[in-house]
C-alpha cells in the first residue's frame, strides 16, 4: 500500500471512531505515537493523517495540551461586528489580543484607494487575534482614517483591545456605518497565518474584506481585512426575495 493510500485509509479508521464517540467525554485523541504503534504506521505517516483530519476540521490542536475533536463550528452571521457576543452566546470565553501594538501608518495604495483617501492621508492600523482562551479563531487586520481619531482615543487603543472604536467615532463625529461591502474567499494560509492561528497548512481560511461605509458611500469609516480559521465558522446570511 502507498503512504498516500496509508494515510487515507488511517483517517478513515479515525474519522469512523470519532463518529462513534469512541474518545470519551474530554474528547482528547491519543498521542501521535502511541496512534502508530497501534497502526503498525510510522509517525510521519501519522502526522500526515491527522494533519489531513485537522485541515478538515475534524480534529483541532490545542498545543502542548495535545490533540482534541472539534465537536462544532461556530455559527457566525456575514456581518461580524459582534463577534465577542456571538462567542459568549456559544457558551465560551472570548479573547481578544494584540499581535502588534496599533500604529499610525501611511497606507499601501491599494488600502489608500480602497478607503477612498486623499494622497499622503494617514491612517490607524490594529493588529488583532481574536477567539476564546484555548484557541485563536481569526486575525482582523483594522484601518481607521486619522480624520476620526483623537488623542484620546488613540491612548484608550494602546491599551484595550477590546475597545469600541467604531461606537466611539459614531458618536463623536457621527460617522455611522450603514453600508457595507464584502469580499470573502476561500484559499490556504499563509506561514504567518498558520503561526498566529495555531494551524497546519492544509487547514483552509477564511479570507474577508469589509469595507464600512456611510450611508452616502463617500466616507469609509473602517476597513477590516479578517483571516478566520475556516474549520470552525459557518458563514449564515438571510435574505429577504423580492418576487
Amino acid at each position: 500500500m502507498s503512504t498516500t493510500s496509508k494515510v487515507g485509509t488511517i483517517a478513515d479508521a479515525i474519522r469512523s471512531r470519532i463518529l462513534s464517540g469512541e474518545f470519551g467525554q474530554d474528547r482528547r485523541l491519543p498521542s501521535f505515537r502511541n496512534l502508530a504503534t497501534e497502526y503498525q504506521t510510522t509517525q510521519e505517516t501519522m502526522n500526515k493523517a491527522m494533519q489531513a483530519l485537522q485541515a478538515e476540521g475534524v480534529l483541532v490542536s490545542m498545543g502542548s495540551k495535545g490533540v482534541f475533536v472539534n465537536d462544532s463550528r461556530i455559527r457566525m452571521p456575514g456581518l461580524v461586528a459582534q463577534f465577542f457576543n456571538y462567542l459568549e452566546k456559544a457558551g465560551l470565553e472570548p479573547k481578544g489580543e494584540f499581535i502588534e501594538r496599533p500604529e499610525v501608518i501611511t497606507p499601501s495604495e491599494e488600502i489608500a484607494q480602497i478607503m477612498l483617501l486623499p494622497k499622503n492621508a494617514q491612517v490607524l492600523l490594529r493588529r488583532r487575534r481574536q477567539g476564546t482562551k484555548t484557541l485563536p479563531l481569526r486575525l482582523v487586520n483594522g484601518y481607521y482614517s486619522m480624520a476620526f481619531i483623537d488623542d484620546t482615543m488613540l491612548e484608550s487603543l494602546y491599551t484595550d483591545p477590546y475597545y469600541h472604536l467604531i461606537q466611539t467615532i459614531a458618536k463623536k463625529f457621527g460617522k455611522k456605518i450603514e453600508c457595507l461591502h464584502e469580499e470573502i474567499v476561500a484559499r490556504l494560509p499563509t506561514l504567518e497565518e498558520q503561526k498566529h492561528l495555531k494551524i497546519v497548512r492544509t487547514n483552509p481560511v477564511i479570507d474577508a474584506k469589509f469595507i464600512n461605509y456611510t450611508a452616502d458611500k463617500k466616507t469609509v469609516v473602517v476597513f477590516n481585512h479578517m483571516i478566520l480559521n475556516a474549520n470552525h465558522f459557518l458563514l449564515s446570511y438571510d435574505y429577504k426575495i423580492n418576487q
